[in-house]
């Protein structure tokens, strides 16, 4: 769903004693408005005739600079619908953020499709893996995440039984259904890489085997340090960026 874009002063983009380009300018003042959520996801820009006489400048520099922001891919286009802000979302990487409260704060309703969830005994070599005794029952949990019914990611979980009060009756939120049993993630650790959809995960996301993966591996722990949470995800590339603060 788009909402048209009332609050943002586009003139501010445009500084007349720059010697940056105008098109450079009206380019860089929207991407940081976009960085800095003045302009959020799916909110429509004026359409090119329109900011051509607001900015009092040529329709070519206008496009010039807009069709830029789209190959970057921090705005969409579509067919009879005009130029919109992409759905790209900032996740911080060193945040104990869950997937539906990233989504909270952009703005959009998360939902899940749950595809699978199994009771299991785990393997001496997994419970190496997980720290957790041998033979101890788990759950492995496999949904596909949404954003206002945009499918955004593939998570993989593993839960030890016990920290799951009744898996028949499992809410929206994992991370609820963990401080049910005070279970709650306290701290962990993630791992990022680059990666490839099969061919499955790119049918589940809805989109191409060639859209870029973000993998996500995320080992989370109680206050007690036990394990509670494994969780793999893929997120799609083209609609996720992380961001980490750095101090000197």
């Amino acid at each position: 769903m788009t909402h048209q874009s009332a609050k943002f002063d586009f003139q501010s983009c445009i500084n007349p004693e720059s010697t940056l380009p105008i098109y450079k300018q009206l380019q860089r003042g929207i991407r940081m408005a976009i960085q800095d959520r003045a302009l959020i996801p799916g909110e429509t820009l004026p359409a090119e005739r329109d900011l051509t006489n607001m900015l009092g400048i040529s329709r070519m520099t206008v496009r010039r600079a807009l069709d830029e922001l789209v190959e970057f891919e921090f705005l969409e286009r579509r067919q009879g619908a005009g130029t919109y802000v992409a759905n790209r979302f900032q996740k911080g990487f060193a945040e104990f953020k869950s997937f539906s409260e990233d989504m909270s704060e952009h703005g959009f309703d998360a939902r899940s499709t749950w595809i699978s969830i199994k009771e299991d005994i785990i393997d001496a070599t997994e419970a190496k893996d997980l720290e957790i005794p041998v033979k101890s029952r788990v759950y492995r949990i496999r949904r596909v995440r949404y954003a206002n019914e945009t499918p955004q990611a593939i998570q993989d979980s593993i839960v030890p039984a016990h920290c799951i009060e009744d898996i028949d009756n499992i809410g929206e939120s994992l991370y609820s259904e963990l401080a049910k049993t005070g279970s709650k993630p306290y701290h962990g650790q993630q791992r990022l890489r680059a990666s490839l959809f099969t061919s499955e995960q790119a049918e589940l996301l809805e989109t191409d085997k060639k859209t870029p993966c973000l993998f996500i591996e995320r080992r989370s722990y109680s206050v007690n340090n036990r394990l509670v949470e494994l969780t793999k995800s893929y997120y799609r590339g083209d609609a996720y960026e992380m961001v980490s603060k750095i101090r000197s």
